[in-house]
């Protein structure tokens, strides 16, 4: 008998961290319902349809869905367990019935955390589930971290991983906002010190502000604009303040730091005349910020279908003009309804010859920068409004109303 026992245990853990791939340690592959295709894991299988020539056969497996393993062991296809049918062995040290989820290594601390509704590593006694910020965090930020409610349900605003269910090391910062932590540090090396979602600071800059207040000591304004005073709104407290104006910056009033926009609105061309109420189901928007490091062609973005969405073009209220020339009519045809340009356009009269609605700051008669390039789905700030992907959006020509909501009009 205990011969029969050890038989069978060592044939239950036989070819333990043998099989899986560069993402799991595991001895069976999935058969994703999906495609019906056979993958060593779901993040193989997300890999795989998202370099498929067709954007629109472009999907991720949902691991829930899973319904059929092949043993690696014996190659049986079979019903998800975790011991096979056929030879016995298990499939994975680590299994969890919900998601469908196999892992050799139980060193990662796997648990599955039933708020979350997906397994997490690392020892369920160093987490807890915050219920406002949807997600797990390390018990060194119970109470000990400003809450943003479903902070981790969004994409890293580096790089653009959907960080819920990334397999990447998430950093929350000061503001509430959450990242990757590689993409933090190689943020901080780079010397960008706010947070790219809601431009508060994400680290202690007291000492730099110190600097360039004796910096503004030491250079003295002409007499024109030594008393001229200018509105801002201060990343950091929110505030909106009168300050003097100073070309090495403007120091809030209220929490002292030098983290601000321009506040004052500017105006809005007239001549346009033609944005209409625009009622958007799901703006599921595609919203781009331009800064240098962006790879997504705006006019490739516009030659796919907008759905009745609108795009939001971020130019931080820059007087270049950061419209492609020739593409109102286009967009219009493949389906956006509106466009609002926190910044400058041209072409003017081809706007007035189009059925879209378009907000902007004002018009330039200069050409557009043809190197500008951009990020999806990111927030942008206009005029101190911070307009988020998924939210909804009405206009007309006395302005922008933003609701994360449906409104009856």
């Amino acid at each position: 008998m205990e011969m029969e026992a050890s038989l069978a245990n060592e044939r239950l853990h036989f070819g333990k961290m043998g099989y899986g791939c560069q993402h799991y340690r595991r001895r069976c592959n999935i058969r994703a319902p999906c495609c019906n295709e056979v993958f060593s894991c779901r993040h193989c299988h997300n890999e795989a349809a998202s370099m498929l020539s067709n954007p629109f056969d472009r999907h991720e497996l949902v691991r829930q869905d899973v319904k059929q393993v092949i043993c690696s062991v014996c190659d049986t296809e079979q019903p998800v367990a975790q011991l096979c049918s056929n030879c016995g062995v298990n499939m994975g040290e680590y299994f969890c019935e919900i998601c469908k989820f196999f892992d050799d290594d139980t060193e990662k601390g796997q648990f599955h955390c039933h708020d979350c509704g997906i397994c997490r590593v690392g020892g369920r006694e160093n987490f807890f589930h915050c219920k406002k910020c949807g997600s797990c965090y390390s018990i060194a930020l119970r109470d000990n971290h400003l809450c943003v409610e479903n902070s981790m349900r969004h994409h890293c605003p580096i790089c653009y991983e959907y960080l819920f269910d990334s397999l990447k090391d998430t950093t929350v910062m000061k503001c509430g906002h959450t990242m990757h932590g590689e993409c933090y540090y190689e943020m901080i090396k780079r010397d960008k010190y706010c947070c790219p979602i809601c431009s508060k600071s994400v680290i202690d800059m007291s000492r730099t502000w110190k600097r360039i207040d004796e910096e503004i000591e030491a250079t003295v304004m002409p007499e024109d604009y030594r008393y001229k005073k200018v509105w801002i709104l201060c990343n950091d407290c929110n505030d909106t303040t009168e300050v003097y104006f100073h070309i090495i910056g403007q120091k809030c009033s209220h929490c002292y730091s030098f983290s601000h926009f321009g506040a004052k609105k500017k105006t809005v061309n007239g001549s346009l005349g033609l944005m209409q109420t625009l009622s958007i189901p799901h703006l599921k928007g595609i919203l781009l910020l331009c800064y240098e490091t962006m790879e997504v062609s705006l006019r490739m973005l516009l030659e796919t279908r907008g759905e009745g969405r609108v795009l939001v073009l971020d130019g931080e209220e820059a007087q270049d003009v950061l419209w492609f020339e020739g593409i109102w009519q286009s967009a219009h045809n493949m389906g956006w309804v509106g466009i609002v340009v926190n910044g400058c356009i041209r072409d003017v009269d081809e706007i007035n010859a189009c059925d879209i609605g378009v907000q902007v700051l004002g018009s330039n008669p200069l050409k557009s920068n043809k190197k500008v390039v951009g990020d999806k789905h990111v927030p942008v700030r206009m005029v101190g409004t911070l307009i988020h992907d998924g939210e909804w959006l009405y206009a007309d020509n006395d302005g922008i109303l933003i609701s994360k909501m449906e409104l009856s009009i």
